[in-house]
């Protein structure tokens, strides 16, 4: 028997339960085969917990010990890791909260997961320079129309609809905690990192537009073209306040121009 034969068939035990490892191990007097394969099993399963419980320490503060241990069991015995990294792990907990759970409770706890992911992202997201603004003064004005801004990797847009930021800052913050699950309009977030600490901020419909144009690869004049939409002959002043706010945010990467 070759190992990785032999590695496989473990993998299929400690992942999906299956016993074929059972007549390639060989037990001992003191444990016998389901013991050993088990320990594999449980210190495997017991690691993904742990992990889950590091990515989302709020959702932990929300639901309590037990409801928390349930629900991650759940999810490490549904949602197998398809990374070689743990960090990634998790990515998938809002959808499965929204499929698994029902009513106003559940949009608010896919949402707070949703919440956690997008810090946890924006933290570890790759290193980048950011754009500055004489950077930008240093590009010849007749080529601003075809500009095309690349983000910061680090810049995480997320859309919430409900009270689930209330709920993170009560878990993490230790500020009141909400009186009930409560549904909003959804709005749109921005995090980010600058250095080693991350940051938020709610962002106004037209902003949200804005860097979803961005974000999709498209011209400053198309940006331009977005706002005048909504601020008419205001538009270019609106466009640059917002250019120069993203700047000191640190979201410009870089920018591509002829």
């Amino acid at each position: 028997m070759r190992l990785t034969e032999l590695q496989q068939a473990v993998q299929a035990t400690v992942l999906r339960g299956d016993r074929a490892a059972e007549h390639l191990v060989r037990g001992t007097a003191h444990f016998d085969v389901p013991s050993r394969l088990q320990v594999y099993e449980h210190a495997f399963h017991e690691r993904l917990v742990e992990a889950l419980n590091v990515t989302y320490p709020a959702l932990h503060g929300v639901l309590g010990d037990v409801k928390f241990r349930q629900l991650t069991g759940a999810f490490v015995r549904r949602v197998p890791p398809r990374h070689f990294s743990i960090r990634y792990f998790g990515r998938e907990m809002d959808s499965f909260i929204a499929s698994e759970l029902t009513g106003r409770k559940a949009i608010v706890l896919s949402d707070l997961a949703r919440w956690e992911w997008g810090l946890a992202a924006a933290f570890d997201a790759a290193d980048s320079e950011s754009l500055t603004a004489a950077q930008l003064a240093a590009i010849d004005p007749g080529e601003w129309a075809q500009l095309r801004f690349h983000l910061s990797p680090s810049l995480q847009r997320l859309s919430i609809s409900s009270n689930a930021v209330q709920w993170w800052r009560f878990a993490t913050q230790h500020t009141a905690r909400p009186t009930r699950w409560r549904l909003v309009m959804p709005r749109d977030w921005a995090v980010w990192r600058s250095e080693l600490a991350t940051f938020f901020r709610s962002l106004p419909a037209d902003e949200a537009q804005a860097i979803a144009v961005v974000g999709a690869g498209q011209s400053f004049a198309a940006v331009c073209d977005v706002l005048s939409e909504i601020h008419g002959v205001d538009a270019p002043v609106r466009a640059a306040a917002l250019l120069q706010q993203w700047l000191r945010d640190g979201w410009i990467a870089g920018v591509q121009h002829s």
